[in-house]
């Protein structure tokens, strides 16, 4: 959903654009009803594309803690929030706000007082608060933006906390700490939700079985935390070997792609915190295992990151914003067998395919890149780049 080009490590982009592409392929079992009977390696593989959207958090964790990682551990200042948060608006912002007003414009959204209410929550990213307004009815995924943009409030808020500890070791205990109070807490929320419920009345702004409860911004942050840890150790590792030969990075790859692959093929639920979702830890702590290892592995990394991986997610931001619109519509056009199921569904999803990607390439030419460009020409200091090194080691 975010793209860093400041922050180019290898591997990272084939995991943004794989997590697009999962999220686009679950999303085709919700248009095509008919496709959860069918049982199948690939439907296995395909169906939880709910799971790229996890994968999403911790990409972002891990991109954008890496800044105040490498202030970190080099004894300097964090980077300035107001241009962290310029960079922020200038990447989330402009292609979002095209399509919330171009497509509440188009399912006429303000005629009527709840689709005002939605559009006003979906531009002032407040929309994951309350059940009425949790998914838009015109562009469910969005649910998703306003999650990620409440992280991005809370990172500069850890960092400030991680800055007085001591060392990166009691920085680390500090997040994992953090992430078992979360547990707990949203545990507790549970608990107390039908109460909650009771004493609101109106489940339009409180339901105890609502996304808004199960889902919300401060559960979710756990993955992204998950992405910050990963951060830390990928900088404090040292840099990939020039050596062509399988090393330790290409076996940490193979192993968790294939704990996730074969997970997903013999149906089995990788251990986790039911109540905390997609998995957590054991899922979000793969994907991190990917991402410090693929930019160190020997093979994997740059076998795996190609033209396509690289243009899918650059795009991706915009593919993710626009692609249930996409399907949607296209499935308003399109012809269906007797049953009525989407006839030549292979077509459809090529056609469905092509037109998000051509949506997404007009939305970034024509907003996001400009957006972004603008933005880095008033900063008068560039984004630092990743730093891949070892970092000095700070003082116990």
């Amino acid at each position: 959903m975010d793209q860093t080009h400041s922050s180019r490590v290898i591997g990272a982009d084939t995991v943004r654009a794989l997590a697009t592409l999962w999220v686009f392929a679950g999303h085709l079992f919700l248009i095509e009803p008919s496709l959860l009977l069918i049982d199948t390696p690939w439907s296995r593989l395909l169906r939880p594309g709910y799971l790229g959207v996890a994968a999403f958090f911790v990409l972002s964790g891990f991109l954008l803690s890496m800044p105040y990682w490498r202030a970190f551990n080099a004894g300097q200042d964090p980077p300035a929030l107001t241009k962290y948060l310029r960079n922020r608006f200038s990447r989330i912002v402009p292609e979002y706000y095209v399509a919330v007003l171009l497509m509440a414009l188009i399912v006429g959204a303000f005629s009527t007082k709840w689709g005002v209410i939605q559009v006003v929550s979906c531009l002032t990213f407040t929309n994951s608060l309350l059940p009425a307004t949790y998914m838009p009815i015109w562009n469910a995924p969005l649910w998703s933006i306003g999650i990620e943009m409440s992280f991005y409030l809370m990172l500069p808020v850890v960092a400030l906390v991680i800055f007085r500890q001591r060392n990166r070791y009691a920085a680390r205990v500090l997040i994992i700490t953090l992430m078992g109070l979360i547990a707990a807490g949203q545990w507790l929320l549970l608990q107390a939700a039908p109460h909650i419920e009771n004493a609101v009345g109106n489940v339009s702004f409180f339901s105890a079985g609502s996304s808004s409860t199960v889902k919300n911004a401060v559960v979710l942050f756990a993955h992204f935390l998950v992405g910050m840890i990963a951060a830390d150790i990928y900088l404090s590792r040292p840099p990939a070997s020039t050596v062509k030969r399988f090393n330790i990075y290409d076996t940490l790859v193979v192993t968790a792609t294939l704990i996730i692959g074969i997970s997903l093929l013999a149906h089995i639920n990788l251990p986790g915190l039911a109540h905390m979702h997609y998995g957590w830890p054991t899922f979000p702590v793969l994907i991190g295992v990917l991402l410090i290892s693929l930019p160190k592995s020997a093979f994997c990394g740059r076998w795996i990151e190609g033209r396509f991986m690289m243009i899918t997610a650059t795009l991706s931001y915009g593919f993710y914003i626009w692609h249930i619109p996409i399907l949607t519509g296209l499935k308003m056009l399109w012809p269906n067998t007797p049953d009525g199921r989407i006839a030549f569904f292979p077509v459809f999803v090529l056609v469905a395919l092509l037109c998000t990607y051509s949506t997404a390439w007009i939305s970034y030419r024509l907003v996001g890149r400009p957006a972004l460009t603008f933005m880095r020409q008033r900063d008068s200091k560039p984004l630092q780049p990743v730093q891949t090194v070892m970092p000095r080691r700070i003082a116990a």
